[in-house]
């Protein structure tokens, strides 16, 4: 072969590698990361809840949720006209076909409210199934797919939080009796010196 066709091969050989690389490049332009879509997501999640679109709000959930929606959370939660509301995801967490996106809701300069959502693939799409509210030191999670445990979850997290109140009562009475004891121990060798 002669040189003038070796470079010739090489060019066709370039140029269509140039091109499919194009093709995918173009392709791909709109691929975003799990992360990016869990995100995305989650964003839209906490907006529709936010302004009460229960049919933003079904449209995200899982098909098992979706079955089960009977739009209560919308009809009872508390609509947020506000617009200095600032939805933060704070993390995504990916693993295989599981996400949870870690948010905050910031109305003004009210204290932020924390808000953790639950997602599932579901033909190639993230779909909510759930949510939690951590804080407090009491975490509820309402369950879409499972709504059913909503009120045994709620019970539980109170009994969690009623149960470290009691915990921190009970530290405080006792630090209070051994004050009271070391004082009358005190009082008690203070009269004796004196006599």
């Amino acid at each position: 072969m002669n040189q003038r066709a070796l470079k010739s091969g090489f060019a066709v050989k370039l140029r269509a590698a140039l091109a499919v690389g194009i093709v995918c490049a173009i392709a791909c332009g709109g691929c975003r990361s799990d992360e990016q879509n869990a995100s995305s997501t989650a964003t839209r999640f906490v907006t529709a809840l936010e302004h009460k679109d229960a049919n933003e709000i079904k449209s995200l959930l899982t098909q098992e949720g979706q079955a089960k929606w009977t739009g209560d959370i919308a009809k009872d939660s508390e609509k947020s006209d506000k617009k200095d509301d600032v939805i933060t995801i704070k993390q995504i967490i990916v693993k295989d076909q599981i996400a949870t996106a870690l948010a905050s809701i910031q109305s003004g300069s009210e204290k932020a409210n924390d808000i953790d959502i639950d997602m599932k693939r579901e033909n190639g799409e993230w779909k909510v199934n759930a949510m939690s509210f951590p804080g407090n030191g009491m975490s509820v999670k309402y369950d879409f797919e499972h709504p059913e445990a909503f009120l045994g979850d709620v019970m539980r997290s109170v009994g969690q939080a009623l149960g470290e109140g009691f915990k921190q009562i009970g530290k405080g009475l006792q630090s209070m009796a051994e004050g009271f004891a070391n004082g009358l121990k005190d009082g008690t060798s203070a009269g004796k010196a004196s006599k």
